[in-house]
């Protein structure tokens, strides 16, 4: 949850509702702009939980 990432919670999840209707959910989310420093900011994203899943299945 401190990925640094461009990853929305506000809306409704409205970066988990963007990754969904993509059709390659880890590229989608690995091709979001960083927003801050990993590890310096607690934003709240699904999507990285998909990413983390992905890492861990490998």
């Amino acid at each position: 949850m401190r990925s640094g990432l461009g990853c929305h919670y506000d809306g409704g999840e409205r970066t988990l509702k963007e990754m969904r209707a993509s059709a390659h959910w880890a590229p989608f989310m690995l091709n979001l702009p960083m927003e801050t420093d990993p590890g310096t900011k607690y934003v709240y994203c699904s999507g990285g939980m998909h990413v983390l899943s992905g890492i861990v299945l490998r």
